[in-house]
């Protein structure tokens, strides 16, 4: 964890690891700079500065590397989620704008380096990413959050491009399902999109299509859900065809969707009274 908020506990240049089972804290670690993005597994962790990436073995904290970012305010971070997989990697913002920069962690020894290897995804920044469980395919989409693309990581090929909307959209998360055959995306406008991966033909193609050349090539999502457009979520597959969607306003919602792309509302709840418009920002 890293604290936050307006009245932390410990600065926001500081990571610690919370044992729950002995209820302590094992460790800590300080850097120079605020930390903004951490990403854990039970073998290894990676943490992300504005300008620096470090990538540890867990429990045992051997720095495995270390790298200088262009510029990541966003903390921009994703990594394999899936242990012992053949494509453990970790992947965020290149060197140009646009692209996304992937490094094979394969090791839990500290070894030479792997060479980065950069993909050109995107022609503006980069403003989220996710990976599927093996890691085998990224999803990522640009501050202009109309078009998500998906990438195969081993051959770094485009697989599919997707369409959110028309509109810019200042995109919260993307989720693959846990066998990669649906994506969720939701963003500033209120509406969380599903689109399927595997069974593309689920997807709806745009109508004027034919008549826009490349804009009308990407394809929209086969179902859609609409919350308050003013609360950032994150959202999330569970189990059964469902997605669920966490608010920053403390709130829970759980959609059931089918092929046909109807959604309906499984669940709803608020699982924090949050005190004080501060702490909903």
């Amino acid at each position: 964890m890293v604290s936050g908020g307006c009245r932390p506990k410990y600065p926001d240049t500081t990571f610690l690891v919370f044992d729950h089972i002995l209820n302590k804290f094992i460790l800590r670690l300080n850097f120079s700079h605020s930390i903004k993005a951490v990403r854990m597994k039970k073998d290894k962790l990676a943490i992300s500065l504005v300008k620096k990436i470090y990538i540890y073995s867990f429990p045992k904290m051997q720095i495995l590397m270390c790298m200088d970012l262009r510029h990541n305010s966003q903390g921009i971070l994703e990594m394999t989620p899936m242990l012992n997989s053949e494509r453990d990697i970790v992947v965020f913002p290149g060197c140009e704008v646009g692209a996304l920069q992937m490094v094979y962690i394969k090791s839990t020894e500290v070894t030479q380096s792997s060479t980065p290897i950069s993909m050109k995804c995107h022609t503006n920044e980069l403003s989220c990413i996710a990976l599927n469980q093996d890691g085998s395919k990224v999803a990522t989409t640009s501050e202009v959050g109309t078009i998500i693309r998906i990438w195969d990581t081993a051959t770094t090929e485009q697989l599919l491009e997707l369409r959110r909307g028309c509109d810019s959209a200042l995109i919260y998360s993307l989720a693959f399902s846990s066998d990669s055959e649906y994506l969720c995306c939701s963003s500033d406008k209120g509406t969380v999109h599903i689109f399927a991966i595997s069974d593309t033909k689920l997807n709806k193609s745009m109508v004027l299509g034919r008549f826009l050349g490349k804009m009308g090539g990407p394809l929209k999502s086969f179902a859609t859900f609409q919350l308050p457009p003013e609360c950032a979520c994150v959202c999330a597959f569970g189990t059964d065809n469902s997605v669920v969607a966490i608010g920053m306003d403390g709130s829970f919602n759980k959609y059931m969707f089918n092929i046909d792309g109807h959604c309906v509302r499984d669940v709803y709840d608020i699982f924090i009274d949050l005190v004080g418009t501060h702490m909903r920002s």
